[in-house]
């Protein structure tokens, strides 16, 4: 899909910024203090504040997108800092500039979201899952070359421990290899499946365990939930490739859902400056493959999560400092999310 047609799609804003409005935002998140630890309340009070200093056009996007009147809002034209190179040694991921972590924050913030994440495994930086992973170019967990099929993140976290909100930035492209952005609206999907195959998906009958990304498959970390939550006009969809249905029905549901999730797909072409907020659940995203097979340094890209209730932070305060893996977290029978994840499974 070219970019005169994703602005006219309804579930989709395209905003493009003017030069002024790129090297204001940049000024503002090189003025902000860096990422400490994960879930710091006062520098997540400043980056509030600072927030409300984006250019009015910025500020009225990210209250459209509060509002779910678009599902997910594109930004082009970000300056988002140049990405600093891979240190020598056996390190995990690159490392991303942090003035597109900060500006990330700024505008979840803004569209009334705190920034959770995966912490940065190089410097104890948070807030940020970085992709490609050196030497795990041709797996799903997070890969820069391989396709990554349609998804909504943390599908398998119970209620009240999911992100609401997912950022995806984009520091480094090279446009004739990159991979194109895949999104679908939620909202698309019901109206091409039948009432029965509805209701099957509304029942508890698939089994969702953390993802690659998140480590291992964890037993004691699964849930038993349904697909579909919500209203029919405009639902959440908890879909993921690791997803297991329980039954035959559910099995031939999950077919007829991911047909339509094809149909509807819509293709965001990828560049540098990039910032794309979703709805988590009520759009699926997803990547196609990077042309040209594996090359980590062709492209960077990162994301951000965000919570509606900042309550949730606690349960991803750091053990003595230390930065903390969400799936720690829910595995964690010290924290009080544990104990529904476990109650949720067992039914």
């Amino acid at each position: 899909m070219n970019w005169d047609s994703l602005r006219a799609c309804s579930d989709i804003e395209v905003v493009e910024l003017t030069p002024e409005e790129a090297a204001s935002t940049a000024a503002l998140a090189d003025a902000q203090p860096h990422f400490s630890e994960r879930g710091d309340p006062d520098l997540y009070v400043e980056y509030d504040i600072a927030s409300r200093n984006l250019c009015p056009r910025i500020q009225r996007a990210c209250a459209r997108w509060a509002q779910a009147l678009p599902v997910s809002t594109v930004f082009r034209g970000f300056d988002l800092g140049t990405p600093e190179p891979n240190p020598p040694g056996p390190v995990d991921r690159p490392i991303v500039p942090q003035r597109a972590t900060v500006t990330g924050a700024l505008i979840l913030l803004r569209a009334g979201h705190t920034p959770i994440g995966q912490h940065d495994m190089q410097k104890g930086r948070v807030g940020v899952a970085v992709y490609p992973h050196v030497g795990r170019e041709g797996t799903q967990s997070n890969a820069g070359t391989v396709a990554n099929d349609h998804h909504g993140d943390w599908g398998w976290a119970p209620e009240g421990a999911r992100a609401n909100a997912v950022a995806l930035g984009i520091t480094r492209s090279e446009p004739e290899r990159d991979a194109a952005h895949r999104v679908v609206p939620a909202r698309r999907l019901l109206p091409r499946l039948s009432w029965a195959t509805e209701q099957v998906l509304r029942a508890p009958r698939f089994l969702y365990r953390p993802t690659a990304g998140f480590g291992a498959h964890a037993p004691e970390c699964q849930l038993v939930a349904p697909v579909v939550t919500g209203p029919s006009y405009d639902p959440e969809i908890r879909y993921d490739t690791d997803m297991q249905p329980l039954d035959t029905a559910a099995a031939a549901a999950i077919r007829l859902l991911r047909e339509a999730i094809e149909a509807e797909s819509i293709d965001i072409p990828p560049e540098k400056g990039q910032l794309i907020l979703h709805h988590n659940l009520r759009v699926l995203h997803g990547r196609r493959a990077v042309a040209g097979g594996p090359h980590p340094m062709a492209r960077q890209a990162f994301r951000i999560w965000g919570v509606r209730d900042p309550r949730q932070l606690s349960l991803y305060q750091p053990y003595a400092g230390a930065p903390v893996d969400p799936c720690e977290v829910l595995l964690d029978p010290k924290r009080s999310v544990c104990p529904v994840a476990n109650a949720e499974a067992k039914q």
